[in-house]
């Protein structure tokens, strides 16, 4: 089991997800009951599938879903399409819903080599 402590450390410097070849801002608005440093509001702008943290853009389409969906999501236990269809991640603007599919594809699930 994954829990990720940043949000906003572990999108913006993200090497740990291979993000689509995507150009968007997106706004995530990101729930966290357990440490209420971690409930936050931030805008990322990918390039290419880079992700850069950039000031708060009003505009941009917000992306919510709590810590422990996205924690789930960036270490390939669950698609974004999954989490999208039971509602777990939702989005402000449906038109940019192929665009967020786009940038969160389908990881390789996690595989743990020690045997126990």
């Amino acid at each position: 089991m994954v829990r990720i402590l940043d949000a906003k450390r572990a999108l913006s410097t993200s090497t740990i997800y291979p993000f689509g070849n995507v150009d968007a801002t997106f706004t995530f608005e990101i729930r966290d009951t357990f440490l209420a440093e971690n409930e936050q509001r931030f805008t990322i702008t990918f390039t290419n599938g880079k992700p850069a943290l950039r000031d708060f853009v009003d505009e941009a389409p917000v992306v919510r879903m709590d810590i422990s969906d996205l924690s789930a999501l960036l270490y390939g236990a669950v698609s974004l399409n999954t989490l999208l269809n039971y509602g777990k991640a939702t989005i402000s603007d449906a038109q940019w819903t192929q665009t967020l599919r786009a940038l969160f594809p389908k990881a390789a699930y996690p595989v743990c080599d020690t045997f126990f």
